[in-house]
């Protein structure tokens, strides 16, 4: 089988389907293509909304309030403790992309990075109480399958 050109697959992906489209963080080509992506499936019809798991989902709403103009960039950064060893314009267009006029969102998936900072260091069952509020709601951990597969591709350098 022949691979097929961006258009083509695009093509293929019928309307209301969910692509996952993986990264790794700051690889300037890798974000390049991203965006291709996204623009090739916006041109084909498909509506856009976008959900970046580098964004604490207890920050919706300023997620929100700043891809409405309600508040200036650095406010936003700020306001989500941005870590200044990661440079925001990587990520800037792909906050943008989805058009809020056509009705597609950003969500911020994340939990808050203290608390994937203690899960790291601790394990999630050493949560206490107020640490599993933070948790999203409906939170439930996945198939020991799915973990078993994760630490085997760890540990063998991905």
């Amino acid at each position: 089988m022949e691979p097929l050109s961006l258009s083509e697959m695009v093509l293929k992906i019928p309307k209301g389907a969910v692509v996952i489209i993986g990264e790794q963080h700051e690889v300037k080509s890798l974000q390049k293509s991203q965006m291709r992506i996204l623009s090739a499936l916006r041109a084909a019809g498909h509506r856009i909304h976008i959900a970046l798991e580098f964004l604490p989902y207890t920050k919706q709403e300023v997620v929100d309030r700043f891809r409405e103009g309600k508040i200036q960039e650095a406010d936003f950064l700020k306001m989500l403790g941005w870590q200044e060893d990661s440079d925001f314009n990587f990520y800037r267009e792909q906050i943008l992309f989805p058009n809020i006029h056509l009705g597609e969102y950003v969500f911020a998936i994340n939990v808050p990075r203290s608390l994937t900072r203690f899960i790291a260091k601790n394990g999630i069952e050493n949560l206490n109480f107020e640490q599993k509020k933070i948790l999203p709601p409906s939170f439930q951990m996945g198939r020991n399958l799915y973990r078993k597969k994760f630490e085997d591709y760890m540990n063998t350098g991905g």
